[in-house]
């Protein structure tokens, strides 16, 4: 598994901090307390200018002389957008950085860790910066260290996205988690050939364009634990060439992102074996293909048989995401007996268009569970609920086959694919996420980085271990 440590210092003490930038915050604080306890004194003239910045709530910066501090730096936070604050503040000052809170301590941990994350496994020239999160009061301490495995877990999903499909593909992603020491989940994988010996058609047929085999993963639990049953899938195309109706060549550019959903999913696996004891019972399902152009390509009218038994004719090779859920979903019914199944996907891109680049949409029938999506307040893991009727459901039937994997009928396109999905829930209740627009950033936004956000680790955490 890639290196997913946060290389992030937690401090307690001043006696060893050298040559660093020194960033303070300050809201209600006293700040001359707060420069006296790094032991920089300060002329009068620059407290003249620090308190004028105050005034002005802006950034202030200076050089203070004969110190171990290389750059102090104060900025002035308000509550009602602290948040957004301190992310561009710790966007423009990273290197070996000394940043000291002002209250709010584990928010301000979680939006250090999140926005000082970056991604240079394939820099020949790496820089490596000192990032150190100063603790006034050693009593967080304990707190903040508990809050590690979760945010490893969201380095490691930004990590997985991030990678590149000629190096990561199928086959190396699988190698990646079975190598991995799993402390209450057992990993079974399935090739080609026992994907074929199962049934799961739908997910060969997707990856028959491709040199590469398509791959199921099953994570479950190695002790029986008591109580609801939960499958969570994600869909896992490692890199998305659109098929035979390809896509166009400057949206093939984001295409290794194709498999955000899973990277999430995965990193909620990976946050819950970090646990004492695993707290629900739950099964991780990733469908990994690679949907390419190859002469054996599935072809629109083709006709494939699912693993639950329904036909699917074939009406377009690039709503292809569907087609990978819908296979490891009825498994995990089936085999699991599941009461309530989630998916996760960048599976249209209609939702972007429905909700722009910042918000996932939310569709099914787990009221319960949707509710508590609704409600979570993660930062920038935002959600609005789409509608799923009944007319949409019956829309992809199709006249040749049970069903079609597109439908112009109903132009509700992130809507009409999580309707496709609910073909395959077998008895459990149903929660899909389209993370479309969230999952891959072009442009940073808040602790959302460039490149692979994350999305979903830690809200679909949150949630599950709301429900214990």
């Amino acid at each position: 598994m890639l290196d997913t440590k946060l290389h992030i210092q937690i401090a307690t003490d001043v006696a060893n901090i050298s040559t660093h930038t020194l960033l303070l915050e300050i809201s209600e604080s006293n700040i001359f307390e707060k420069l006296e306890k790094f032991q920089i004194s300060v002329p009068e003239k620059i407290l003249e200018k620090i308190q004028k910045a105050r005034e002005t709530e802006k950034v202030f910066t200076f050089y203070p002389e004969n110190e171990n501090i290389f750059e102090v730096v104060i900025f002035f936070s308000k509550t009602d957008d602290r948040l957004e604050n301190r992310t561009e503040i710790f966007r423009k000052f990273s290197k070996n950085l000394v940043y000291v809170p002002d209250g709010f301590v584990e928010e301000a941990f979680e939006a250090f860790v999140l926005t000082m994350y970056e991604f240079s496994l394939y820099k020949t020239k790496k820089e490596n910066f000192d990032k150190i999160f100063f603790v006034e009061d050693v009593s967080n301490l304990a707190k903040l260290e508990s809050k590690i495995p979760l945010y490893e877990a969201i380095y490691a999903a930004r990590n997985l996205v991030n990678l590149p499909p000629n190096d990561f593909y199928p086959e190396a992603f699988a190698q990646m988690i079975t190598s991995r020491k799993w402390n209450h989940f057992e990993v079974e994988v399935f090739g080609n050939t026992e994907l074929r010996e199962l049934g799961c058609n739908l997910i060969r047929a997707v990856g028959q364009g491709s040199a590469r085999d398509s791959i199921m993963i099953i994570l479950k639990p190695k002790k029986e634990i008591s109580g609801e049953k939960f499958g969570i899938i994600g869909k896992w195309v490692t890199f998305d060439a659109g098929g035979i109706q390809i896509k166009p060549d400057k949206y093939m550019l984001d295409m290794k992102c194709d498999m955000a959903g899973a990277a999430g999913v995965l990193g909620v696996a990976m946050y819950l074996d970090s646990l004492p004891e695993l707290p629900l019972n739950v099964v991780f399902g990733l469908g990994i293909v690679e949907n390419m152009t190859g002469a054996a390509a599935f072809k629109p009218l083709d006709i494939y048989t699912a693993y639950n038994g329904k036909t699917v004719e074939i009406h377009h090779t690039d709503a292809e995401g569907r087609l990978v859920l819908a296979d490891v979903m009825s498994y995990v019914e089936k085999n699991f007996q599941v009461n309530h199944l989630i998916t996760m996907a960048t599976l249209t891109g209609a939702c972007i268009y429905a909700l722009g680049n910042d918000i996932s949409g939310i569709m099914g029938d787990d009221e319960r569970l949707i509710s508590t999506f609704i409600d979570n307040t993660s930062p920038y893991e935002n959600v609005w609920r789409l509608p799923l009727t009944p007319k949409m459901i019956k829309a992809v039937e199709s006249q040749t086959a049970d069903l079609q994997n597109l439908s112009e009928s109903e132009k509700a396109g992130s809507s009409m694919g999580a309707a496709f999905l609910s073909h395959f829930k077998g008895d459990a209740q149903f929660t899909h996420l389209d993370i479309a627009g969230p999952a891959y950033r072009t442009k940073d936004f808040g602790y959302m980085p460039v490149g692979g956000t994350g999305w979903g680790v830690k809200k679909i955490s949150e949630v599950l271990l709301s429900l214990v």
